[in-house]
């Protein structure tokens, strides 16, 4: 018995006097290697969406929405804030801290804000990006949380702990990392493409 040509939407043709034990064969073959290489797909295309995720926080200062972040405080802070260690902060110079903090002080005056700060650093403050050190963002890791026959389930998480915990605050203050529809459009593409492939290599005649 053999089946009409038929095209599925990829555009290939899935049958062209193939019999039905030859086509059922491939289609096992095929369903072998998705669910094989679906972990490490799955992996890469977590990856390139926080890479984009990444580039439009950094960048454009803009949530899932479109909507910029609040921007970066003028309100006046004592100098010993800027310190490490202090309210749980991190370390937010290059050279030693206490010089970075007199500096400061003697160049801004009472004007010192978290917002001077960052431009006493040479940072931008156009817009809140989330980052000084950026040690932050390099720490960030697609991680596996769920694997299976049907289900392979990442998320985003961090080699530091404590830059979890701050990745955490600013998720469930800002949701910054979350991803816009253009986002998700790009990496299900992606995701349907890869499939899509899998099936014309074994469907071919």
């Amino acid at each position: 018995m053999f089946l009409e040509p038929v095209v599925n939407s990829a555009g290939f043709f899935i049958s062209l006097g193939m019999d039905l034990l030859e086509f059922a064969d491939r289609m096992r073959k095929a369903s072998e290697e998705i669910k094989e290489k679906a972990p490490a797909d799955t992996f890469k295309i977590t990856s390139d969406l926080l890479a984009l995720i990444t580039s439009r926080v950094i960048n454009q200062g803009v949530d899932a929405t479109g909507t910029s972040f609040s921007s970066y405080s003028t309100n006046p802070l004592p100098t010993f804030f800027f310190l490490p260690g202090k309210l749980g902060k991190k370390k937010t110079t290059r050279g030693d801290d206490r010089q970075a903090v007199s500096d400061f002080r003697r160049r801004y005056g009472r004007d010192t804000s978290y917002k001077n700060w960052r431009e006493f650093h040479g940072l931008q403050t156009n817009h809140k990006d989330f980052s000084f050190t950026n040690q932050m963002w390099k720490n960030m890791i697609v991680v596996r949380t769920e694997q299976g026959v049907a289900e392979n389930a990442y998320s985003f998480g961090s080699k530091d702990d404590a830059d979890e915990k701050v990745m955490g605050y600013h998720q469930r203050k800002y949701k910054f990392l979350d991803p816009n529809q253009q986002e998700l459009d790009l990496v299900n593409a992606a995701n349907k493409d890869r499939f899509n492939k899998i099936l014309a290599k074994w469907l071919k005649e």
